[in-house]
């Protein structure tokens, strides 16, 4: 039996992009986040102003527990601040990065409660893990 050497680098061809297939690549929920934050910050929005690497400005307060401030964002960056903080209850870390606060029906009402907060007495428990807290 003859076999044409076409048809060998066929065979050979068909062999070795079977084995090398890609593997799957499992990402953390960190990473994920990442990702999905990424993809967030490259879609338009316009007449939002970026209030920093991670949040745009907007009706929502959160407090960034490793930052240290109070921010009112817009929807998509409290959603953010939210799936971070589940991820670190979920993961039983004890400084959580950061607490969604409440969500506004305007700017303005969110900018009078930020201002209360700015000047008042700081009490953060709602950055340690429930598990944490005295």
């Amino acid at each position: 039996m003859r076999i044409h050497i076409h048809n060998l680098f066929i065979i050979l061809f068909l062999c070795l992009s079977s084995s090398l297939r890609a593997e799957e690549v499992t990402l953390t929920q960190e990473q994920k986040e990442r990702i999905w934050l990424e993809e967030e910050l490259k879609k338009p929005r316009y007449a939002i102003e970026r209030i920093s690497s991670e949040y745009f400005s907007g009706k929502h307060l959160i407090y960034d527990c490793y930052g240290r401030f109070y921010a009112c964002v817009d929807e998509v960056s409290f959603d953010l601040c939210q799936r971070r903080r589940e991820w670190g209850v979920d993961n039983y870390i004890e400084n959580l990065p950061c607490s969604p606060i409440k969500k506004y029906d305007n700017t303005k009402f969110c900018l009078d409660e930020l201002q209360v907060l700015v000047h008042a007495p700081r009490t953060l428990e709602f950055c340690r893990h429930p598990n944490q807290r005295f």
